[in-house]
């Protein structure tokens, strides 16, 4: 097999900074691990409070209100899924 002598010194360059070249790849490596957990965690507590909120009846969001007519309180109330 004929190697060009651009091929070879890429290969010896390669090989001499073979030290640098694991320290990229570690922190790399480290640094996806890190956001790959850090997504899994996001995904792991968005449903754990989904089903919280489904189990315990609590509400995906509020508004507050000093005062508002009963009419429109009974239309709210005919919502499904608000009570």
């Amino acid at each position: 097999m004929l190697i060009s002598p651009l091929d070879r010194k890429l290969i010896r360059d390669l090989w001499q900074l073979r030290g640098q070249a694991i320290a990229i790849a570690l922190v790399i490596a480290a640094g996806l691990s890190a956001v790959m957990m850090s997504l899994a965690t996001l995904d792991s507590l968005r449903a754990s409070r989904a089903k919280f909120y489904a189990d315990n009846g609590f509400s995906q969001g509020f508004a507050p209100l000093r005062r508002a007519p009963e009419a429109i309180a009974e239309r709210i109330r005919e919502i499904p899924g608000v009570g």
